[in-house]
C-alpha cells in the first residue's frame, strides 16, 4: 500500500511498509473519477524532481485532499488515483480485493462530491447532494459503507456533514439501512439479495467491476481478470455460495402472475434469466427485502398446500459449482410442466418463493437437471418468470392453469406444453378455494438433490440468426460475384438491368450467366425473390447445351436431392418451387446435379441493411470441363481506390487488336467487357501517366497505378519503364509498358479466344 505525504513542501509516496507503525494512521479520499487523473508515475515523477505542493503540475484535487487531510493531522492520505501502481497486474489486483479493508482501516475519509457546491440544502428534494453522481457509482458504495469515520465535502472542499448525521438522507437516496452506515448492524446481519440491491442501479466503467467493486461487502477475494465480462459477476456469486449460506441469492428476477391467468400456453426460453446466478448487480432491484430463513421455518410456511416429507431438523442446504451446473439440496415439488424449488427465504410478509425450475436433459447423464423459469408462450420478448410466491391460494391457481403435480413427463423445452384454462363454474372455483382444499389434495415434496443451470455469459460467438433481430429483404452482390464465373468462361448476359454490379438489391431479380462461346448455348438463372410472408427465396434454373440432357429438375430449380414439395406451396400457390433462404441448411443450396452442380450461399452480411450477401460456387463434371482461369481476379483494393479516385481520368486510351475501338470506362462501375466477355487486346498496352502520379515518389505511385491497370485491362505487370529521379512535373512522363502474359484473338464468330502456349 503507497501512501501520500501530506507534508506541504514534499511530494512524497512512501510505501506504507516502511512507515512506523505509529505514525501509519492515514486518511482516504472517496471520490468520482474525472478525466484527466494524477497518475502513480506523474507523482513519482514529482517526486524525482523534488517538488511541493505548490506547484502547478499538482492537481487541484490531490493537492486539495492533502491540505484537508494535513489540517486534521493526518500525515499520509492514501488516493486510488495515484497511490496504484497500475502498470503492475499484481498491485492493481492487490488493490482491488483489499480496498474495501483499506477504507475501513482509516482513520478518516473525505468524500469529495465535485458536482455539490457550497450552501446546499442537502434535504431539499432535487438538491445537488440528493443528485450527485458519487451516490451513482459502483466503487464508492463500499466507500461509503467501509470507513467508520467519513465526511463529505463539497466541490471546494467545505465540509457538508459527516456520514453518521446524515444516515436517515442517504439512506432515503441509496436504501442502505441507517444501522448498517452508523454500525449499529454488521453487513453479516444483512441478506445476500438486499446487499446486491444496493449496487442494482449504480453503474460502473468497466462491466467485470460491477463484480470487483463490491467484493467486500461479502467478504470475499478473488483474482481480477480484465476482459472477462459479465464471467466476474457469476463468479463472485459462487465465491458467495462458498462462504454464505443464504438462498435470497437465487431470488432475482420477475415473479410469476398468479392473477389474472394467462391465456396461452407455457414455455421456456433459454437466456440469462433461465441461469441460476444472476448476470448483473441490476437483477437485484426489487430483491432488497428477502430475508433467508431455516428450512424448518419455511416448511411450516408453505405447509397449508405442501406436504415436506422426511425432513429431519438436521437438514442443511448446500450448494456446489459442477460440471453439469450448480449442484442444490432443494425442497422439490415435482410437476408438469414444470416443478418447484421452495427457497428457504422470505419476503417482508413473511411469503416463501420458490424457484420455477424447467427440466432439460443432458446427453450423458440421467440426473435430475433443471432451468430456470417460464414465459408465455406469445411473448418472446419476456426474459421468463423465475419466481413464484408461495401465497395461500398459489397451488390452487397452477392447478387451474392446468400444473399437475407429480413427476414432469421430460417435455421438450421450447415448445408450448399446455393451454391453461379459466374455470368458468363458481362451484368450481369454490371447490378449489384454500379453505376448501382437503388435506387429499395437497401436493407432496421432499429434500431433493438437483443440478441447476449455470449459464455463463456470451463469449459473442451466437449461433446463426441469434446476432440479427431481423430478418433481411434485400440481397447483397458481392464484387466478386460475376468475376467468379468468368473462370468457368461464363459471362452475365447484356440484359441484366435489376442493380448495379455490387450493391444491395431488392428483388425479383435474376441473374444470368452464359457461356462465352456463341455455338455453346451453356447456361443458368438465379432467380431471386420475396414469398408472400415476405421471406426472401432464391433458385437456380439450368439449360444445358444439349437438349437431350435437359431435365425437370434443371428447368424447375428443384434442389439437389429433394422432392418437388416446398415448403411456401400451400401458402403460395404462384411459387411451387421456391424455397426460403432463411431455411437452407448452414445457409447454402445445391441446384443440378452430379454433371451440372450449382451451390448457392447466402449469409448475413454485416452492412447497415439487413441483406442476405449470395455467392454461388459451380461443381460437377460438365462445370470441371469449363474451367479456365481468367485474369480477372477479384481483388479488394479499397484502400487504392480511395486515392486513385480523385487522380485517376475516367478513361485511358489503349491499344487494341485492328478494327476494334475500345475504351476502358469509369474503374468504379460495371464495364461491360467485365460483365459480357472478356476484352481483345495486344500483347503491349502503352498508357501516358497521369500529371497526378509524376512527384516525388513517383516510383511508388507507377506501382499503384499499375495494380489499377492490372485490374481494369485483364493485364499483369511485368515490367515498368524507369523512371528518372530528376523527373519533373513539368517534363513529359516516359511511356508505362506492361507486358500481357497471354495474348488474344478473335474467331470467327467475333469472341474473344485465349491463344494457347503464350
Amino acid at each position: 500500500m503507497w501512501l501520500l505525504s501530506t507534508d506541504p513542501d514534499f511530494v512524497e509516496l512512501r510505501h506504507s511498509s516502511t512507515i512506523d507503525e505509529e505514525g501509519r494512521k492515514y486518511a482516504i479520499l472517496s471520490h468520482v473519477w474525472q478525466v484527466p487523473e494524477q497518475s502513480f508515475q506523474e507523482i513519482r515523477r514529482l517526486q524525482h524532481e523534488g517538488a511541493s505542493y505548490s506547484d502547478s503540475r499538482v492537481s487541484a484535487k490531490v493537492r486539495g485532499a492533502a491540505y484537508a487531510a494535513r489540517k486534521l493531522g493526518y500525515l499520509w492520505i492514501w488516493i486510488d488515483t495515484c497511490c496504484i501502481d497500475k502498470t503492475s497486474s499484481a498491485e492493481l489486483e492487490e488493490a482491488i480485493n483489499s480496498m474495501f479493508r483499506w477504507y475501513a482501516e482509516a482513520d478518516m475519509c473525505f468524500a469529495y462530491l465535485s458536482d455539490v457546491t457550497r450552501g446546499c440544502r442537502l434535504e431539499a428534494a432535487g438538491s445537488e447532494f440528493r443528485l450527485s453522481r458519487w451516490f451513482e457509482r459502483g466503487w464508492t458504495l463500499q466507500e461509503l459503507i467501509a470507513p467508520h469515520f467519513l465526511i463529505f465535502v463539497a466541490q471546494d472542499w467545505t465540509p457538508l456533514g459527516t456520514k453518521a448525521a446524515l444516515a436517515s438522507l442517504i439512506e432515503d437516496i441509496t436504501g442502505i439501512d441507517a444501522a448498517v452506515l452508523t454500525f449499529h448492524r454488521s453487513l453479516h446481519q444483512v441478506s445476500v439479495a438486499r446487499r446486491m440491491s444496493w449496487a442494482a442501479s449504480r453503474k460502473t466503467s468497466r462491466v467485470e467491476d460491477e463484480a470487483y467493486s463490491v467484493m467486500g461487502l461479502f467478504d470475499v477475494s478473488m483474482p481480477t481478470i480484465y476482459g472477462e465480462g459479465r464471467d466476474a459477476f457469476r463468479r463472485l456469486q459462487e465465491e458467495i455460495m462458498k462462504r454464505i449460506p443464504d438462498h435470497s441469492l437465487f431470488a432475482w428476477g420477475d415473479r410469476f402472475p398468479l392473477t389474472p391467468v394467462p391465456a396461452t400456453p407455457l414455455v421456456h426460453r433459454k437466456n440469462a434469466a433461465s441461469s441460476l446466478l444472476a448476470s448483473s448487480p441490476s437483477e437485484f432491484k426489487d430483491s432488497a427485502y428477502m430475508t433467508p430463513t431455516s428450512l424448518s421455518v419455511a416448511s411450516e410456511l408453505v405447509s397449508g398446500q405442501i406436504d415436506i416429507s422426511g425432513l429431519s431438523t438436521q437438514a442443511v442446504c448446500e450448494h456446489r459449482v459442477t460440471s453439469y451446473g450448480v449442484r442444490c439440496d432443494f425442497i422439490i415439488v415435482e410437476g408438469s410442466p414444470f416443478s418447484l424449488a421452495i427457497l428457504p427465504c422470505k419476503n417482508r410478509d413473511g411469503r416463501c418463493v420458490a424457484l420455477i425450475l424447467w427440466p432439460r436433459s443432458h446427453p450423458t447423464s440421467d440426473l435430475p437437471q433443471y432451468r430456470v423459469g417460464a414465459a408465455p408462450y406469445d411473448a418472446p420478448e419476456l426474459p421468463g418468470y423465475r419466481l413464484l410466491l408461495m401465497e395461500p391460494s398459489a397451488i390452487p391457481s397452477l392447478r387451474r392453469m392446468g400444473w399437475k403435480p407429480g413427476r414432469s413427463n421430460g417435455s421438450k423445452l421450447d415448445s408450448p406444453i399446455t393451454t391453461p384454462t379459466q374455470i368458468s363454474s363458481p362451484a368450481a372455483e369454490a371447490a378449489d378455494s384454500p379453505s376448501s382444499t382437503p388435506a387429499s389434495a395437497l401436493v407432496s415434496a421432499k429434500l431433493t438433490t438437483v443440478f441447476v443451470a449455470n449459464l455463463r455469459a456470451s463469449t459473442g460467438m451466437k449461433l446463426h440468426g441469434g446476432r440479427y433481430d431481423e430478418e433481411p429483404q434485400t440481397f447483397f452482390i458481392p464484387s466478386w460475384f460475376a468475376p467468379q464465373m468468368s473462370n468457368f468462361d461464363l459471362w452475365l448476359e447484356d440484359g441484366y438491368k435489376t442493380g448495379p454490379f455490387s450493391g444491395v438489391i431488392s428483388p425479383p431479380a435474376t441473374f444470368t450467366f452464359r457461356h462465352g462461346h456463341a455455338r455453346n448455348p451453356e447456361r443458368f438463372t438465379i432467380h431471386l425473390g420475396r414469398c408472400k410472408k415476405s421471406l426472401l427465396f432464391a433458385y437456380v434454373s439450368i439449360r444445358p447445351a444439349a437438349p437431350e440432357d435437359q431435365t425437370h429438375h434443371y428447368a424447375q430449380g428443384i434442389p439437389l436431392g429433394l422432392s418437388d414439395q416446398w415448403p411456401c406451396s400451400r401458402d403460395d400457390p404462384a411459387l411451387p418451387a421456391h424455397y426460403h433462404v432463411n431455411s437452407w441448411p448452414n445457409g447454402s443450396i445445391c441446384f443440378g446435379d452430379a454433371q451440372r452442380t450449382i451451390r448457392v450461399t447466402a449469409t448475413r452480411w454485416p452492412g447497415p441493411t439487413p441483406s442476405y450477401c449470395l455467392e454461388v460456387r459451380l461443381e460437377g463434371s460438365v462445370y470441371a470441363s469449363f474451367w479456365h482461369p481468367h485474369l480477372i481476379e477479384p481483388t479488394i483494393q479499397d484502400e487504392h481506390r480511395n486515392l486513385l479516385a480523385n487522380s485517376m481520368p475516367t478513361a485511358i486510351p489503349r491499344s487494341v487488336s485492328p478494327g476494334h475501338d475500345r475504351r476502358i470506362p469509369d474503374p468504379f462501375t460495371a464495364p461491360d467487357w467485365l460483365i459480357r466477355k472478356p476484352a481483345v487486346t495486344n500483347t503491349v498496352e502503352e498508357a501516358r501517366l497521369p500529371p497526378a502520379f509524376r512527384s516525388s515518389d513517383a516510383r511508388s505511385q507507377m506501382a499503384l497505378f499499375a495494380d489499377w491497370v492490372s485490374l481494369q485491362a485483364n493485364i499483369r505487370p511485368i515490367h515498368i519503364g524507369h523512371v528518372p529521379n530528376h523527373a519533373r512535373a513539368s517534363e513529359p512522363a516516359a511511356p508505362l509498358k506492361l507486358t500481357h502474359g497471354h495474348s488474344y484473338y478473335t474467331d470467327a464468330d467475333g469472341n474473344a479466344r485465349k491463344r494457347r502456349g503464350t
